[in-house]
Protein backbone atom coordinates (compact mmCIF):
# COMPACT_ATOMS: atom_id res chain seq x y z
CA UNK A 1 0.00 0.00 0.00
CA UNK A 2 1.29 4.02 -0.85
CA UNK A 3 2.38 5.66 1.70
CA UNK A 4 -0.21 8.48 0.79
CA UNK A 5 -3.06 5.78 1.33
CA UNK A 6 -2.04 4.90 4.48
CA UNK A 7 -2.40 8.72 5.23
CA UNK A 8 -5.60 9.05 4.17
CA UNK A 9 -7.02 6.10 5.28
CA UNK A 10 -5.63 7.47 8.55
CA UNK A 11 -7.85 10.60 8.46
CA UNK A 12 -10.58 8.79 7.34
CA UNK A 13 -10.83 6.86 10.53
CA UNK A 14 -10.43 9.97 12.30
CA UNK A 15 -13.30 12.13 10.97
CA UNK A 16 -15.69 8.96 11.52
CA UNK A 17 -14.49 9.44 14.97
CA UNK A 18 -15.20 12.88 15.48
CA UNK A 19 -18.23 12.87 13.78
CA UNK A 20 -19.61 10.24 15.93
CA UNK A 21 -18.79 12.18 18.81
CA UNK A 22 -20.66 14.95 17.71
CA UNK A 23 -24.11 12.89 16.65
CA UNK A 24 -23.84 11.90 20.60
CA UNK A 25 -23.95 15.52 21.09
CA UNK A 26 -26.74 16.16 18.05
CA UNK A 27 -24.27 17.57 15.92
CA UNK A 28 -24.60 16.47 12.07
CA UNK A 29 -21.98 18.62 9.66
CA UNK A 30 -20.75 17.00 6.67
CA UNK A 31 -17.41 19.65 5.71
CA UNK A 32 -13.80 18.46 6.87
CA UNK A 33 -13.46 22.24 8.14
CA UNK A 34 -16.94 22.10 9.84
CA UNK A 35 -16.17 18.49 11.64
CA UNK A 36 -13.00 20.02 12.64
CA UNK A 37 -14.31 23.56 14.35
CA UNK A 38 -17.46 21.93 16.15
CA UNK A 39 -14.88 18.90 17.82
CA UNK A 40 -12.70 22.18 18.72
CA UNK A 41 -15.54 24.08 20.30
CA UNK A 42 -17.31 21.09 21.86
CA UNK A 43 -14.42 18.76 22.84
CA UNK A 44 -11.25 20.28 22.68
CA UNK A 45 -11.63 23.66 24.18
CA UNK A 46 -14.12 21.89 26.98
CA UNK A 47 -11.28 19.52 27.61
CA UNK A 48 -13.99 16.68 27.06
CA UNK A 49 -11.22 14.72 24.95
CA UNK A 50 -7.55 14.98 25.82
CA UNK A 51 -5.62 17.88 24.37
CA UNK A 52 -2.61 16.00 23.43
CA UNK A 53 -4.24 13.32 21.18
CA UNK A 54 -6.36 15.61 19.43
CA UNK A 55 -3.36 17.02 17.98
CA UNK A 56 -3.22 14.06 15.67
CA UNK A 57 -6.04 15.40 14.17
CA UNK A 58 -4.70 18.71 13.12
CA UNK A 59 -1.02 16.69 12.21
CA UNK A 60 -2.99 14.59 9.70
CA UNK A 61 -4.81 16.79 8.34
CA UNK A 62 -2.18 19.35 7.40
CA UNK A 63 -0.78 16.47 5.95
CA UNK A 64 -4.19 15.43 4.06
CA UNK A 65 -4.16 19.04 2.45
CA UNK A 66 -0.24 18.74 1.63
CA UNK A 67 -1.12 15.77 -0.42
CA UNK A 68 -4.06 16.90 -2.26
CA UNK A 69 -2.54 20.37 -3.52
CA UNK A 70 0.74 19.86 -3.52
CA UNK A 71 2.39 17.96 -5.88
CA UNK A 72 5.80 17.86 -4.60
CA UNK A 73 4.90 16.25 -1.55
CA UNK A 74 6.40 12.82 -0.81
CA UNK A 75 5.85 10.85 2.26
CA UNK A 76 8.04 7.89 3.55
CA UNK A 77 5.69 4.55 4.45
CA UNK A 78 7.29 4.87 8.03
CA UNK A 79 6.02 8.30 7.98
CA UNK A 80 2.55 7.02 6.98
CA UNK A 81 2.31 4.01 9.23
CA UNK A 82 3.62 6.25 12.34
CA UNK A 83 0.61 8.39 11.57
CA UNK A 84 -1.58 5.87 10.82
CA UNK A 85 -0.96 4.39 15.07
CA UNK A 86 -1.47 7.61 15.83
CA UNK A 87 -5.16 7.71 14.00
CA UNK A 88 -6.00 5.16 15.59
CA UNK A 89 -5.11 5.75 19.43
CA UNK A 90 -7.08 8.76 18.82
CA UNK A 91 -10.11 6.75 17.31
CA UNK A 92 -9.43 5.08 20.72
CA UNK A 93 -9.83 8.06 22.95
CA UNK A 94 -13.39 8.62 20.77
CA UNK A 95 -14.36 5.03 21.68
CA UNK A 96 -13.54 5.85 25.25
CA UNK A 97 -15.67 8.75 25.17
CA UNK A 98 -18.39 7.03 23.31
CA UNK A 99 -18.28 4.06 25.49
CA UNK A 100 -17.18 1.26 22.92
Amino acid sequence: MEAITILLKGLIMLFHGVKALLFKKGINVESHRCVLSYFVNEYVKTKEFNPGISRILYNLFDGSDDADYDIKVDFSKEEAVFNHRKAKSFVDECRKILNL
